[in-house]
């Protein structure tokens, strides 16, 4: 259709590094600068770059060019200067409307580009994820570490399965809250706990502690508990998280060897 215009003897469109002329593709103008110009596996030309032929007194070139890319050129062999100049503004502004035509689908594929390989990155992070979870709850498992989250604005209270483990209570037996975990402990270190933690949120002390819960059957147990508290921007507390670990076993050798210490101790008062 643009071999039509008055004044114009031949005509073609180099798109994307590429010549068309009446729906055939011709090969790359010889020393074109524009041969190797590549950007994210698509053609894409300089803005700066003007077409050879532009140097030639018989030829018009008109630019494709958007706010970021040239992405190709109108190239017209003229015989009357005044004839074609008239339709030059049109055909400006349709070059202009062809390259912001170009440039949404090169951003569009980019798009689809980005889009996946940030999709493989996401699924190869998550099965990274997965990987370290389980390598995690084999060693916390092993270690008899419960781990636990506190939303402490929602004061909503989250365990992991082993969390229920040392506690000797079921899943849907916890209340999910601050409290609920606070009545498991042993009557005698629920004052002292609150204090720990008021302190911690306060920040003036880390939230590191020991204390005892009674099962339903009556059992004692010790657990050792350390958190980390995260922090809004004006150093308001939002999460509590951390673990638990059953110290039962090495507060019952503790006792032991000061029992054995006593009674040495009461045998040599005696001697």
């Amino acid at each position: 259709a643009l071999g039509i215009i008055p004044g114009v003897t031949d005509c073609f469109v180099c798109l994307e590094n590429i010549r068309l002329k009446d729906n055939a593709t011709f090969k790359q103008c010889k020393n074109c600068p524009a041969l190797e110009e590549k950007e994210q596996g698509y053609i894409v030309l300089p803005n700066n770059l003007t077409c050879l032929l532009v140097l030639l007194p018989e030829y018009r070139i008109i630019t494709l060019k958007s706010n970021d890319h040239c992405y190709g050129f109108f190239v017209f062999k003229i015989d009357n200067s005044i004839s074609f100049d008239p339709y030059c503004p049109f055909l400006c502004n349709l070059a202009n409307y062809i390259a912001m035509s170009l440039e949404n689908r090169v951003q569009k594929r980019l798009l689809l580009k980005n889009k996946s390989e940030l999709e493989d990155k996401i699924n190869l992070r998550t099965d990274e994820l997965h990987l370290l979870n389980e390598r995690y709850s084999l060693a916390a498992n092993a270690a008899k570490v419960g781990v636990w989250d506190w939303n402490i604005k929602k004061n909503e209270l989250i365990w992991d399965d082993k969390m229920f483990s040392l506690y000797g209570i079921e899943r849907k037996n916890f209340g999910g809250a601050y409290e609920a975990w606070l009545n498991g402990l042993h009557p005698d270190d629920r004052a002292i706990n609150i204090e720990i933690t008021r302190n911690a949120m306060l920040g003036k002390q880390k939230y590191d502690t020991e204390f005892r819960v009674t099962w339903p059957d009556g059992s004692i147990h010790f657990i050792e508990s350390h958190a980390e508290i995260r922090r809004d921007s004006h150093n308001k507390p939002l999460r509590m998280t951390g673990i638990n670990i059953d110290i039962t076993e090495r507060k019952k050798a503790e006792t032991a060897i000061f029992e054995h210490q006593q009674m040495f101790r009461s045998l040599v008062e005696n001697s």
